[in-house]
């Protein structure tokens, strides 16, 4: 029996972890359970549960492969002999895009799960989440729901000092996670050409540290020939006919223009900044890889870590997940919420450190007064 049902992708951004995070300390201290679903996509379900488990053990007993959790859930009944719902799951929160050949599955927690809220990461049809061949799930999850709500932007961000809220093994995911995010770049795609745009996440974090560490406008970059020359062959294999990419470009009044002198301009600033000479793709930037350690790859993150440090309040990745399911158990979420805010606001154990500290200052205030008063 659970209260929530969190179907996510672990292992492909840190948002994830950090809304587990947080969930784990949310609920540590009632009687609340929470099931973590793990889908397949660019790695299997079953290497995405190691990696949570691994990462955050407090919740390994609730893990599940979308496989096992199907299965477990067709040997459940739904109701008890008179007829009443016994399951009771009041919410589930989906952070991670779902196959649309997986809707039988879906079919399956449904039924599980009803009646239940509904929390979707992304603007249905827009985002990764729910796009092409992935939006069977969520528009059956919303059609069953008693209340359905797409979080959309804007988000909050990680920064150095807020990743220590999470303890130090998430906090260097974090830094691991934007150093990936900021200088590796997907493959050509329809789908992701928009993060480089001026509204991007790519870019808008390359422009926020880079304007951090120089004080100097990245608009104010004058790219070399060849960082031009590779930002035009890159655009160049994108699909811009799309009706994703057509969308996208409609919602944030950008072009293909923008895309290329966007990522010349970020090309010129890694090469800047980290000696970076080439257009590193994500999927090359392996962090456990067994040579990693006597690696440029390691001496280069270690540098963008130790600009972090120096520099702790800027702004890294988006919380995309971590909003989400602040949301999912708050209801009442509002849009410039700060990660900060959700962790002291939200995380019962930072509550309980608070209200100690309140009692003991008024104990305090108590004693000082009666012994002078």
């Amino acid at each position: 029996m659970f209260d929530m049902i969190m179907i996510g992708d672990w292992g492909e951004e840190i948002d994830d972890e950090t809304a587990t995070y947080f969930l784990n300390g949310y609920y540590n201290d009632s009687a609340k359970t929470i099931a973590y679903v793990c889908v397949g996509g660019k790695m299997s379900s079953q290497v995405r549960k190691y990696k949570l488990q691994k990462l955050i053990p407090d919740v390994k007993h609730n893990v599940f492969t979308i496989e096992e959790f199907v299965k477990e859930l067709m040997y459940k009944p739904t109701k008890n002999t008179f007829g009443k719902i016994i399951n009771k799951v009041s919410t589930i929160l989906q952070t991670a895009p779902i196959e649309d050949n997986l809707i039988d599955d879906v079919k399956i927690i449904v039924d599980y799960a009803e009646p239940y809220e509904y929390i979707l990461q992304g603007e249905l049809g827009k985002t990764m989440n729910s796009k092409d061949g992935f939006t069977k799930a969520a528009e059956y999850f919303i059609q069953n729901a008693t209340q359905s709500t797409c979080v959309t932007s804007p988000y909050p961000h990680y920064t150095y000092n807020n990743s220590l809220m999470f303890g130090q093994r998430l906090s260097d995911e974090i830094m691991k996670t934007s150093f990936k995010f900021m200088v590796g770049r997907a493959e050509p795609s329809h789908f992701t050409v928009h993060l480089l745009g001026d509204n991007g996440a790519n870019f808008k974090l390359t422009k926020s540290i880079y304007e951090s560490m120089t004080s100097k406008s990245i608009y104010d970059i004058q790219p070399s020939q060849k960082n031009i020359t590779i930002a035009k062959d890159y655009c160049s294999e994108v699909n811009f006919k799309h009706p994703f990419a057509i969308t996208k470009m409609k919602d944030f009044s950008e072009s293909v223009p923008i895309y290329e002198n966007n990522l010349a301009r970020m090309l010129e600033c890694y090469e800047n900044i980290f000696g970076i000479t080439d257009l590193m793709y994500s999927k090359d930037i392996d962090f456990e890889s067994p040579q990693y350690q006597d690696s440029q790859l390691c001496y280069t993150f270690n540098k963008f870590k130790s600009e972090m440090q120096k520099h702790p309040d800027v702004k890294l990745t988006p919380a995309y997940d971590l909003k989400a399911a602040y949301i999912a158990v708050e209801k009442n979420g509002y849009d410039d919420i700060s990660v900060d805010e959700i962790m002291i606001t939200c995380h019962n154990k930072v509550k309980r450190i608070i209200d100690i500290l309140v009692v003991f200052y008024l104990i305090t205030f108590f004693v000082l007064s009666v012994i002078y008063f």
